[in-house]
């Protein structure tokens, strides 16, 4: 979902959603059930915070 929205390889893809968890102190796994859900939007993960 991640490289889809972004344009970007599936390495890449998954350094963004490990950085997201990351910076939220989340479980990867968690971050990626919420995608999966899709009550965490792909564009959260890409777009970084400000």
């Amino acid at each position: 979902m991640i490289a889809e929205t972004a344009g970007v390889s599936l390495t890449e893809a998954h350094g963004l959603l490990r950085a997201y968890s990351r910076d939220r102190h989340q479980r990867l796994v968690d971050t990626a059930h919420a995608m999966i859900r899709r009550t965490l939007a792909p564009d959260a993960v890409i777009t970084p915070r400000s």
